[in-house]
């Protein structure tokens, strides 16, 4: 996500540099490298072996946008992904004290996404140009995570962990219209990497 952008906004102001005969065009990009979300998870636990499924929201987002001191002429390039996650996970849990345990956990899911490809180009040289298109992917994922569960009084629980993901979109499409890179092969994206949660639960 983060090449497709930088690349559009790099060959935009190479091309206006060349046209104004300057250097005053520059790209400032964002790249998508931290996800932001969040998911809803039922667990039900016999004994220390348990297990979860798990349904929640991410999105993460990529921009590139040409502009310059000396000239009004501006251009944006965007990616949103954003995604669905439905999943299970197979726990275990170690009591550490009377208040607190470890919870080690492992599982796979099924992955929505939506990528939304956004440009808004601003150019004196022709007339403005917008135009956005949402395409869609699947996957299949894996992963696993270690937490510690302290309880509060009453039926409360808070927890943090770290979680180990993978999950990688190869492609998406739209109608047979598909995203590409430079090189011409497809654009991918996906939520693969290790994630830090906090979380808040109840007992029932």
């Amino acid at each position: 996500m983060s090449d497709w952008t930088k690349w559009l906004a790099d060959d935009l102001a190479d091309d206006l540099n060349n046209i104004v005969g300057s250097n005053s065009f520059k790209s400032d990009n964002t790249p998508a490298n931290v996800a932001f979300g969040g998911e809803l998870e039922p667990r039900l636990f016999i004994g220390s072996v348990g297990f979860g499924a798990a349904g929640g929201f991410y999105t993460v987002k990529a921009e590139s946008k040409v502009e310059s001191k000396s000239w009004s002429d501006s251009a944006t390039y965007s990616l949103r992904l954003n995604v669905i996650p439905i999943a299970g996970t197979l726990y275990y849990r170690k009591a550490m004290s009377d208040s607190g345990y470890l919870v080690f956990g492992a599982g796979a899911g099924y992955y929505m996404a939506t990528m939304k490809a956004e440009i808004e180009d601003k150019v004196s040289i022709g007339p403005d140009f917008n135009n956005s298109m949402t395409l869609k992917n699947t996957a299949i994922g894996y992963h696993a995570k270690i937490e510690y569960n302290h309880l509060l009084s009453g039926s409360a629980i808070i927890y943090g962990g770290l979680l180990g993901r993978y999950v990688e979109f190869d492609k998406f499409e739209k109608n047979g219209v598909w995203l590409i890179n430079k090189n011409g092969s497809d654009l991918t994206a996906g939520l693969t990497g290790l994630s830090v949660y906090l979380g808040l639960g109840l007992i029932i």
